[in-house]
């Protein structure tokens, strides 16, 4: 399923479509489980308190998840609205197992827009000549792929969307992928706390994004500082707000609202689906606490738009 491949190049002058994150084809493009099956009813949410419409939403084999990238947290809803009918900017996730508390599974497409290496040196060229720079000349590229296992059970790593490997089958390497377990989601949900590792570190877990230009160095430089501050610092512990929020999610072609938490560690915050049977991580927003650590990013905007990113939609839910 997943063989990559270069479609046509495109022009587009003035527009940096390449920061924007990456983007996908529509769910029916996909190779998709079946359907749920027939006596599953779809959940509708009229008239429902956000508390309410949460236990409404269950993922099951064919549920879809729509998610784009974040810049430091903003921008995703903004640019699921500039997306257009071909969801460009958009990843689309299909589940294809799940087990509550236990194991799932996922089969997920994307394409991102980006500048040509030849545009990238002839814009480079003219800077040098100080010539008028000519119009970038971008080109699509379609990934997709599929992960199998993660571990909802006891987990304590997430693995970021952006780390996804392009090919058919991928192991989950112990992760709890877009969710969090059973043990960190009952702890968070209990008292508030937890433990949680982004999995920004784990050479298994990078693959060869950590190759691209910028992101490595900037992985390298903030795995550099943590190792400074670690012996003071517990880097992923878990703090969730003490009130649960009310969060806009479109599901089954709706727009309500869900009830969530809030919680950060040192790298940064998440927002969770209030569920114990599905613990969805909505939001992801890569920013890390220690005064310094910005200043270690600041012109690697391919780190920090890859590692946030925020759930806009769900599809084929049932009650």
């Amino acid at each position: 399923m997943s063989n990559t491949f270069r479609a046509a190049f495109i022009t587009l002058p003035g527009i940096a479509l390449a920061l924007v994150g990456a983007g996908c084809e529509r769910p029916q493009d996909l190779v998709a489980p079946p359907p749920a099956p027939a006596e599953l009813k779809r959940s509708t949410f009229d008239g429902l308190t956000a508390a309410e419409a949460t236990a409404r939403i269950h993922l099951v084999r064919g549920s879809v998840l729509e998610m784009r990238q974040t810049i430091f947290g903003f921008g995703a809803k903004l640019g699921a609205l500039l997306a257009g009918e071909d969801k460009e900017g958009t990843r689309i996730v299909v589940i294809d197992r799940f087990a509550p508390r236990e194991v799932a599974g996922v089969n997920w497409r994307l394409n991102t827009t980006r500048e040509t290496d030849a545009s990238v040196k002839a814009r480079a060229d003219a800077a040098k000549q100080k010539k008028p720079a000519p119009e970038s000349v971008y080109e699509r590229f379609v990934f997709d792929g599929s992960i199998e296992g993660f571990n909802l059970k006891d987990a304590h790593t997430l693995y970021l969307p952006t780390f996804w490997p392009d090919k058919d089958s991928a192991g989950a390497f112990g992760t709890s992928g877009l969710w969090l377990s059973a043990d960190v989601f009952d702890s968070l949900s209990r008292n508030r706390v937890g433990t949680l590792d982004f999995g920004l570190f784990d050479p298994a877990l990078q693959g060869v994004f950590a190759a691209e230009d910028g992101l490595g160095s900037a992985i390298g430089a903030l795995k550099t500082h943590v190792k400074t501050i670690e012996d003071r610092v517990d880097v992923n512990l878990l703090k969730g707000e003490a009130d649960l929020v009310d969060w806009p999610l479109r599901v089954n072609g709706e727009e309500i609202k869900v009830q969530a938490i809030k919680a950060r560690n040192w790298f940064g915050e998440i927002v969770v689906l209030n569920s114990e049977q599905n613990p969805l991580v909505l939001k992801l927003t890569v920013n890390p606490l220690a005064a310094g650590v910005t200043d270690l990013l600041k012109g690697i905007g391919v780190l920090s738009t890859a590692m946030g990113y925020e759930v806009t939609s769900l599809s084929d839910v049932v009650e």
